[in-house]
């Protein structure tokens, strides 16, 4: 009850506002660059197409060739990309509200870089692949899709950063009912999905 107690102060409005900057985020040029080193190597490990293997490249993905999936520029994912853009905006100026907005901008593009290298990878891309359900089949990111990702991760978060916490919540909100109506699938019913297949 000790160990609860102790890091549910952390959480106090008090302790958020206390909390000291991390000293790494100020460089952020050597930030950027270390998450678009590890971002690309990763995916180009893992064996990851750069570019979409049919043979052309579209900013948004058109029709539905399941070829197509997660290997254009952008798609309707890109639309819940931005929301968890958004989303991680609202989190940490709650969690941070005294942290400057450059860092809270980094901590984005970390968790960001972090999804995309985990969906790539076998056992993701397995869980997600949507083999059972309505939502479109998944086999993993081409390069360009998933750097693209991030970058609407980063487009969301600078929206958030304009409209405040309480509209971008409900921006994010309205992005992720409108993608689910559109193509089946969501955070909230990926979330629901790993859970169900994890456990």
């Amino acid at each position: 009850m000790n160990w609860l107690t102790h890091h549910l102060n952390g959480f106090t409005r008090q302790a958020r506002h206390a909390f000291p900057r991390w000293a790494w985020l100020r460089h952020v040029g050597l930030v950027v660059a270390a998450c678009l080193i590890v971002h690309v190597a990763a995916l180009w490990l893992a064996g990851r197409p750069l570019t979409c293997p049919c043979g052309h490249v579209s900013l948004w993905q058109l029709g539905q060739d399941p070829a197509e999936n997660s290997q254009q520029l952008a798609d309707f994912y890109s639309l819940l990309h931005a929301a968890f853009g958004m989303l991680c905006f609202v989190g940490l100026s709650w969690l941070r509200p005294r942290w400057p907005a450059i860092d809270l901008c980094l901590l984005t593009l970390i968790s960001s870089t972090l999804w995309e290298v985990a969906e790539n990878s076998r056992w993701a891309i397995a869980l997600l692949s949507n083999a059972t359900n309505a939502a479109p089949p998944y086999h993993g990111d081409s390069v360009l899709n998933s750097l693209a990702d991030s970058a609407f991760s980063l487009i969301g978060f600078a929206l958030a950063s304009r409209l405040g916490m309480r509209w971008a919540l409900a921006a994010a909100l309205a992005l992720e009912v409108f993608t689910t109506l559109m193509i089946h699938d969501g955070i909230a019913v990926a979330a629901y999905r790993l859970v169900r297949d994890v456990f």
